[in-house]
């Protein structure tokens, strides 16, 4: 990918992510820029750098938009470091998904309760930095949970933005691996133990 190539990749998932009604994938990852747009950019220096550096400046540049959320960076912004902490992640899906829904409440339920208006345990969670963007973006899908967040946090700005987000990576995530039938069956076997173990001891305490 030459570096005219990645600059309108970046308007692409930059509108992809900000845009509810456009899709990088209906556009092939395509916009309207044209080359004299580019070569008159101020940043285009960083664009041609980072196309000799990376094999794939698309997950560089899609690892670094979903990490900064709610910030919005520039591209002399963006940092390897965080694009092979996103491979690291993406590749091993499935491993970090049911590790992490060992920070969850016991009562599955629970963690999406909202109660007055106030973030529920997941989002409270992901902001804490105790579950990453895929797993929160997972939990909400394979619940299909995005319209009773969306009727409970009509007033908060940040969960719209939020919501945007997490709704236009889903399809990212399917490309890496992530299939909705599969983490859903997952999630109930790992709740299912859960019960399991708290009916164990409930019957040991009779």
């Amino acid at each position: 990918m030459n570096a005219y190539e990645m600059y309108y990749h970046f308007l692409a998932l930059r509108n992809h992510f900000n845009l509810p009604n456009f899709n990088y994938h209906t556009y092939q990852g395509k916009s309207s820029a044209s080359v004299k747009t580019f070569e008159k950019h101020r940043d285009r220096f960083y664009y041609i750098n980072l196309s000799r550096q990376l094999n794939d400046p698309v997950s560089f540049m899609l690892a670094n938009i979903v990490n900064y959320f709610p910030r919005k960076k520039w591209i002399g912004e963006f940092e390897k470091s965080i694009y092979l902490s996103w491979m690291k992640r993406t590749q091993s899906l499935t491993c970090i998904f049911q590790n992490e829904l060992d920070k969850l409440e016991p009562d599955f339920d629970s963690n999406f309760l909202i109660k007055d208006g106030e973030h529920s345990n997941i989002i409270r969670l992901f902001f804490g930095k105790k579950i990453c963007i895929e797993t929160l973006a997972i939990l909400l899908d394979i619940t299909n949970a995005w319209c009773y967040y969306s009727t409970n946090l009509s007033q908060d700005v940040l969960w719209s933005q939020l919501e945007l987000l997490l709704k236009k990576y889903i399809p990212f995530l399917e490309k890496s691996g992530y299939d909705r039938h599969k983490f859903r069956c997952l999630t109930r076997e790992r709740f299912k133990e859960e019960e399991g173990n708290g009916q164990t001891k409930s019957n040991n305490r009779h």
